[in-house]
């Protein structure tokens, strides 16, 4: 009977995963492409955080973006015939195995908490997916969404290590919170809970915030409650709070790390000076929200608010995850670049905990009167928005030109092609002719990088040794072929 009842669940979680699937194949493929992708899906790592390197604690970004592409290499190539395409197909099948998770411990955080029927959970979930796509949408082309990344290293690097610690987060509050969920857990249950904890820390700042946000503000909650009743002992708050205690402390531990890396040495060191212009930034990105996403947010909020008679102080918890998040992620990007606050995929984890809120604010409005869920017609509205610009090119592409897969897939074929064509006349080193993008080290296919394709073919056995690249030569004539410019960055 348990079996029957979670049908629906499952039901859930296979379309999810084929939508995504087919979004990250043919809707909006996940597109191998600047030199920056041609580093990391060759480049291997330790899975462990290491001193005085470029990216210190970036474990599960830069040891599953290679581990995937060879797998792309050796097993789906052999079956598609196609380089490129079997890449593509590889980090869509990974990338959307994380997101169903992500997706997936949202439904089963209503479900499982009893905030909503397993029918009502799996809508509110469609709501949920649908949010993520239609957060930014302004016009009918172009529009960033939710999972949108500059590339596909940046999708590693920002965008699933949201998705891993928000799916985390959800998990936790899903059984009890930290504590509760890993003392009832099972041995199996226990480990794979570390294992997800150890490569949620272990990603990336942007994202690791948000389970460090989550786990901060049940521990000063705690802690706050048990010193106004004079009630705090340090030897009983470790042992109520062990784990959390763990997850704070190795939080706190990847700062030190990080900041022995190549990469956070080259970080401007001017807080101040930068401070407001990241709040600037922020703005502007929260600016280009959609119209209709936020009426919808704003009236769930107000009709809450008066129709529950809570305090807001009783949602402590909530805001200060938000507040946590958005404050870390500010300074943060003080110190990095004060422009990285406009970037989507930079605030993807202060943008998941609205649309958590907002979705099971929604959810209770439902639970005082059934009908507020017509509230949720607001966000048709959208299809107005759409009707601006219209294009076929809805969504910004996975590369850094902005161009279609087609164009995409031509430009990096005819570079491997080169290579190819230079083995099969026994030449060891080339000229290599890419397109000239006009600017300063020729971004996005840097000429001071450009031995990394040589590399990364020999590595997936497209070629059988490395050629080396003896001339570089930027062609006007390949931007043309390939329509790079033709669409707005």
């Amino acid at each position: 009977m348990m079996k029957h009842k979670k049908i629906g669940l499952v039901v859930f979680q296979v379309a999810a995963f084929v939508f995504l699937l087919l979004f990250f194949t043919y809707i909006n493929p996940l597109t191998i492409y600047d030199t920056d992708d041609w580093l990391y899906i060759y480049q291997k790592r330790l899975p462990i955080p290491m001193l005085y390197v470029w990216n210190p604690i970036r474990v599960f970004p830069e040891f599953f973006m290679p581990c995937v592409s060879y797998f792309a290499a050796y097993i789906i190539k052999p079956l598609v015939g196609d380089y490129f395409f079997s890449l593509t197909l590889a980090h869509a099948l990974f990338g959307s195995l994380i997101i169903t998770v992500y997706f997936s411990e949202f439904v089963l955080l209503l479900y499982k908490t009893g905030r909503a029927s397993q029918k009502r959970s799996i809508w509110l979930g469609v709501l949920f997916i649908g949010l993520h796509f239609i957060l930014f949408i302004n016009n009918g082309s172009n529009n960033y969404f939710l999972l949108h990344a500059v590339n596909v290293t940046c999708f590693y690097f920002y965008t699933l290590p949201v998705c891993l610690n928000a799916a985390l987060v959800m998990h936790f509050m899903a059984n009890g919170g930290v504590e509760k969920c890993f003392k009832d857990a099972s041995w199996t249950h226990r480990l794979l809970i570390l294992v997800w904890v150890y490569f949620s820390l272990n990603s990336n700042l942007y994202s690791s915030v948000v389970l460090a946000a989550y786990v901060g503000a049940e521990l000063l909650v705690s802690l706050y409650g048990r010193i106004k009743e004079k009630e705090f002992y340090l030897l009983e708050y470790g042992r109520d709070y062990p784990l959390s205690l763990f997850i704070a402390i190795c939080w706190l531990a990847s700062h030190v790390f990080e900041k022995t890396g190549g990469r956070a040495d080259s970080m401007m060191k001017n807080l101040f000076s930068s401070f407001w212009s990241a709040i600037l930034m922020l703005l502007v990105k929260l600016g280009s929200m959609n119209f209709f996403f936020i009426i919808f947010a704003v009236a769930v909020f107000v009709l809450w608010k008066k129709k529950s008679g809570v305090k807001l102080v009783a949602y402590t918890d909530q805001l200060l995850n938000i507040v946590l998040t958005l404050f870390y992620l500010v300074i943060l990007c003080s110190f990095v670049e004060s422009a990285y606050m406009a970037k989507t995929e930079a605030i993807f984890g202060f943008m998941f905990w609205i649309l958590l809120y907002v979705c099971l604010g929604f959810n209770r409005l439902i639970n005082v009167k059934v009908t507020y869920r017509h509230l949720a017609f607001i966000l048709l509205g959208t299809a107005v928005l759409l009707a601006i610009n219209p294009s076929t090119h809805i969504f910004r592409s996975y590369n850094c030109s902005n161009i279609p897969y087609a164009d995409c897939k031509a430009c990096m074929n005819d570079i491997v092609a080169q290579f190819k064509d230079a083995e099969s006349k026994n030449i060891q080193e080339i000229s290599l002719v890419v397109p000239d993008f006009e600017i300063e080290g020729n971004w996005p296919i840097a000429e001071n990088a450009i031995d990394r394709f040589s590399e990364a073919l020999c590595s997936h056995k497209v070629i059988k040794s490395p050629i080396r690249v003896k001339e570089y030569i930027k062609s006007k004539d390949k931007i043309k072929e390939y329509h790079i410019g033709n669409i707005s960055n």
